[in-house]
């Protein structure tokens, strides 16, 4: 891949002197991470671990990391939470998970779906659960990253790619770490002016400036605490250092592809914005598409399936 063609503006703030420098890679990975595991919400999270995670999703969980799992335990584990069985039903249901037919049970959705993807949705749906009391912003967290989940894993089914479970997953969770500051109301982002809230690749600048690390660094950092999947974790860690992510390669580099691809669409989609063929070229053009190798045509003619996924998943989490 080529490395120029990721632009990158020249310093002429403080602010523009971060975002170069996260750009291509933090120069010191080892300070943000401590100053994000040294923060209020990493020490929340740390104290109460997954205490509050519901104990249905947990055992469900459990019995899904087993080597030999019975999915008919798996199913009555779930349906001991009929909020939780009903959400794994509609979701399964929803545009973004493309069924050829509609699942009419929990137990057939179980079986079609399979462990790894049933993992996936419990984890995601479980996680997003415990922040549905956030004030401020954090409803328009949480959508967006429902959004971006749904993204995500429509560009990844497209290119037929096995990490799709990983793609949803990092959608639901990449805002995590803004949604741990919310919490703890560590960073003011209700004093943010909304150009910074409703575009990729600005607030996280400001996060960097304010408290020395961002959401992005503290995500990670507390999901890898909850022993979070290992590729989950870096791609949380590096979705605002692609170039870092794109040297790295394999599924590190297609996964943070996919969730920018993704993270830029749902912006887009959530101002009901009219695409026009300038915005298609640039998401060609952009270096994240290196990996995905779609052309304009492709954006243009997923762009209304990727409107739908968004809207049904909204509407099935909602």
């Amino acid at each position: 891949m080529n490395l120029e063609t990721v632009p990158a503006p020249p310093p002429c703030s403080l602010a523009d002197a971060v975002l170069e420098e996260l750009w291509f890679g933090d120069d010191d990975p080892q300070r943000s991470s401590l100053e994000a595991s040294q923060s209020l919400a990493s020490a929340v999270a740390d104290a109460t671990g997954l205490k509050s995670f519901p104990a249905v999703a947990q055992r469900v969980l459990a019995l899904l990391a087993e080597p030999d799992v019975q999915l008919s335990k798996v199913q009555e584990a779930m349906e001991a939470d009929p909020s939780l069985a009903s959400q794994l039903l509609r979701l399964a249901n929803s545009a973004a998970f493309r069924p050829r037919r509609p699942y009419s049970s929990l137990e057939q959705a179980i079986v079609r779906l399979g462990t790894r993807q049933v993992s996936d949705l419990v984890a995601g749906v479980a996680t997003l659960g415990l922040f549905r009391e956030t004030g401020g912003i954090g409803p328009r967290v949480r959508d967006h990253s429902v959004g971006v989940a749904a993204i995500a894993r429509v560009l990844a089914t497209q290119a037929r790619d096995p990490a799709v479970g990983v793609a949803f997953l990092a959608g639901l969770l990449h805002d995590v770490g803004k949604l741990l500051s919310l919490q703890v109301a560590e960073m003011p982002y209700e004093a943010l002016p909304d150009e910074l809230l409703e575009a990729p690749d600005r607030v996280h600048v400001e996060e960097r400036v304010r408290l020395g690390y961002d959401h992005a660094v503290l995500g990670a950092h507390v999901l890898q605490k909850w022993n979070m999947d290992s590729l989950l974790t870096q791609v949380v860690a590096w979705h605002h250092q692609p170039v870092r992510a794109y040297e790295a390669g394999g599924d590190v580099a297609k996964v943070v592809a996919y969730l920018r691809v993704a993270n830029r669409a749902e912006y887009l989609l959530a101002r009901d914005e009219k695409p026009d063929d300038a915005i298609f070229e640039s998401f060609a053009k952009d270096a994240a598409n290196s990996w995905l190798d779609h052309s304009a045509d492709v954006y243009r003619a997923l762009w209304p399936e990727l409107n739908d996924a968004r809207q049904d998943l909204l509407a099935a989490l909602g």
